[in-house]
């Protein structure tokens, strides 16, 4: 059998696969971005129609919305890389205690966040996820094409 020899100029084919090596990182890290800002509006929707953000009725018809301290700081945030996290979850407790006294009884009794990094990730917020990285692997595979 024969040798399959290297000839010519390599670097074009070397800059191809570097490029090729980069594109999960970059995708992940502009999916996280951008996806923060999805998750945040599913989790606000969720609390304000009297759901739980898994979709089920809060137990007893509860309204949540007394003061709107808790809805005002629920937000998602991307550290700048590939996570994306709320800053007031059961595992921050000095942000929890800033945010309103009742945050952590919130999430556990009503579900308006997931419960930890360990919890079942809600369908709305799996949907916002698979649609902003299909957009986003568009966007990088266009790019690459175009190059």
């Amino acid at each position: 059998m024969s040798r399959v020899r290297k000839s010519g100029n390599l670097a074009g084919f070397n800059n191809l696969r570097k490029r090729l090596l980069e594109i999960p990182r970059a995708a992940a890290i502009d999916v996280a971005r951008l996806g923060a800002g999805a998750l945040t509006v599913d989790a606000t929707s969720a609390y304000d129609s009297g759901q739980t953000i898994y979709g089920s009725a809060r137990p007893g018809g509860v309204d949540l919305v007394a003061t709107g301290n808790v809805r005002n700081h629920m937000m998602a945030v991307s550290d700048g890389g590939t996570r994306i996290r709320f800053p007031m979850a059961p595992d921050t407790t000095k942000r929890v205690k800033s945010k309103g006294p009742y945050m952590k009884y919130l999430i556990g009794k009503y579900s308006i966040l997931p419960a930890g990094a360990r919890a079942a990730l809600p369908g709305s917020f799996r949907n916002s996820l698979n649609r902003i990285a299909a957009a986003v692997l568009r966007r990088v595979s266009w790019t690459l094409l175009t190059r």
